[in-house]
C-alpha cells in the first residue's frame, strides 16, 4: 500500500484540486531552489568571511551568516531534519 495521495484532477466536483498541486509544485521548486543557493553557499564563505557569499547573492556587508542561516534553516525544516521558523523569517525579512 502506497501513502501517495493522488488528487484527482479530472472529477468536475473537485473545483479547486488545482490549489492543492499549485501548492505542491511550489514547496517542489522552492526546495530545489534552496538546495542550489545552499551548495553555492557552502562553495563561497570561509570560517566566518561571508563576503563572497554576499557579493555573489547581492547579500549587504556583514548579513551573508545571517541570510545563509536563513535559507539553511529552511532547507532543513522542509526536509524535517530541524523544527525552525527559518521559512517564515524568509519570507519577512528579506527581500
Amino acid at each position: 500500500m502506497s501513502d501517495f495521495i493522488k488528487i484527482n484532477r479530472t472529477d468536475s466536483a473537485a473545483t479547486h484540486a488545482s490549489v492543492i498541486l499549485t501548492a505542491v509544485n511550489q514547496a517542489r521548486a522552492l526546495k530545489e531552489t534552496l538546495d542550489k543557493a545552499i551548495a553555492i553557499g557552502y562553495h563561497n564563505f570561509t570560517g566566518s568571511d561571508f563576503t563572497d557569499f554576499e557579493t555573489l547573492f547581492g547579500v549587504p556587508p556583514t548579513k551573508g551568516q545571517a541570510v545563509f542561516d536563513i535559507l539553511n534553516g529552511g532547507k532543513n525544516s522542509m526536509e524535517g531534519t530541524q523544527q525552525t521558523d527559518a521559512l517564515i523569517t524568509l519570507m519577512n525579512q528579506i527581500g
